[in-house]
């Protein structure tokens, strides 16, 4: 299976950012792609995942209520989201916390679930770092696929879906957006109709690469 699997009881489950990638088209990526070039794009790729990391592993240590053990430096880097979970958050529900359905077949991880201040349901919580806009699509369907798996697997119904982001271009900033909470209903079967296209996608690889290889090698398929 290519791109990112749990194991779950002994079976691989797609992650839910890989169904999402490999089914949504995303013609702004494959545009930037072909203006700066593949080796550009890959630089740029890889300071971007690196900074990524750092900065999850810093909201984490927030959303543990463990910033006491980050340095100055990178106390300083978090502090804006720090200061927004003092003043919304209620309580954490769970941080960096693996969600599976094994109805339909696929799990991932969120950054945190949340109950915010004057809230009875927890939200889906996602941190992002990039300088994208914040209302993608890929984005949505991902927070509505951790919400169908946070009811099934934990008995938890998210009904809203926070996105935070703190880019390397505006450390100093945060930025939240909430995604429609009338519309989540709907993402949901958005995302369940693309994972149906990957499960079948990846059952019909087998018969495509067949084909191929008894094309090349000039025989016939009866």
């Amino acid at each position: 299976m290519t791109g990112r699997s749990y194991k779950i009881d002994g079976v691989h489950l797609p992650s839910v950012t890989t169904i999402i990638s490999q089914t949504l088209p995303n013609p702004g990526i494959a545009a930037w792609k072909a203006r700066v070039g593949d080796a550009e794009a890959k630089r740029v790729s890889e300071e971007a995942t690196i900074w990524g990391t750092e900065i999850h592993a810093l909201a984490e240590h927030v959303g543990r209520r463990n910033a006491i053990a980050l340095t100055a430096e990178e106390a300083a880097l978090i502090a804006p989201y720090e200061l927004w979970v003092d003043e919304n958050v209620s309580v954490f529900l769970g941080v960096e916390k693996l969600l599976v359905s094994r109805q339909h077949g696929y799990a991932g991880t969120t950054d945190a679930i949340v109950i915010l201040d004057g809230d009875r349901y927890p939200a889906i919580l996602d941190f992002k770092t990039s300088k994208t806009a914040l209302g993608q699509d890929e984005w949505r369907l991902q927070l509505a696929a951790y919400a169908i798996a946070a009811q099934e697997h934990l008995g938890l119904v998210c009904r809203r879906r926070i996105i935070v982001r703190l880019s390397r271009s505006e450390p100093e900033k945060l930025h939240v957006h909430e995604l429609p909470e009338d519309e989540l209903e709907n993402d949901k079967e958005v995302f369940l109709s693309l994972l149906r296209v990957f499960n079948w996608t990846k059952k019909s690889e087998p018969v495509s690469n067949s084909i191929g290889r008894i094309q090349l090698n000039g025989r016939s398929a009866r």
